[in-house]
């Protein structure tokens, strides 16, 4: 769709401050062509733009369609939709939402999404291979502890959990302290693709930050 071209080119030429670039960026949804069956994914598109463009934080759709399109190619690696673990609060997930991201897993590293309190992203992430259950939060702050319980419980639901012993902790990596309210998303999924076995990164600055989200920003597009 011509609309969604536009958008890309705004993107690639980093044009996010002048009036026609906010013109195009924030206008309705409507200025999408109308075909039948390409506007519903042009609108999704559009809304993840939006979200990566801006300040603000990163939705489940946006975060679903970054792990598909970081991992598809990665055959020891499982995502877990961001709507199994859904919203944990006070560190209580369902037994039935963590059954579902055990059961029948065959590959090395499960990455899973968790949105505390609504509005925080943290996650879970378990190598089988190593026996590590790592926690990660941005912002190393009471989120973190209170997901130590659920991933307590993860560790014991993975097949052939027993005798195998899994050790659960914190991820601890050069990444920094998310100091802001909107970039958790960003962080959590840059600590995938480093858990996942990407090149270190250490000690991201604002620049560094607004490169990524211009990065995750053009897998969206794509």
């Amino acid at each position: 769709m011509e609309y969604l071209k536009q958008v890309a080119r705004c993107v690639k030429n980093r044009d996010f401050k002048s009036p026609a670039a906010l013109d195009l960026l924030t206008n309705d949804a409507d200025r999408a062509d109308s075909g039948a069956s390409g506007t519903q994914s042009g609108i999704e598109i559009v809304d993840q733009a939006l979200e990566l463009v801006g300040k603000s934080a990163l939705g489940d759709d946006t975060v679903n369609t970054l792990m598909l399109k970081m991992f598809a190619a990665n055959v020891n690696t499982v995502v877990v939709d961001t709507s199994v673990a859904g919203n944990v609060m006070n560190g209580f997930m369902p037994v039935e939402s963590m059954q579902k991201i055990c059961t029948g897993v065959t590959k090395e590293q499960i990455l899973t999404p968790v949105i505390c309190g609504k509005n925080h992203w943290c996650s879970i992430m378990m190598d089988l291979m190593t026996k590590d259950v790592c926690i990660y939060d941005p912002m190393n702050s009471s989120y973190g502890v209170n997901l130590h319980p659920i991933a307590d419980k993860l560790a014991m639901m993975v097949p052939n959990a027993a005798p195998r012993r899994y050790r659960v902790r914190a991820y601890h990596s050069d990444l920094g302290v998310q100091v802001d309210s909107y970039n958790c998303g960003v962080y959590m999924l840059l600590a995938f693709e480093l858990f996942a076995g990407a090149e270190n990164i250490s000690q991201l600055s604002r620049k560094e930050l607004q490169y990524l989200r211009y990065r995750y920003l053009c897998m969206c597009l794509n």
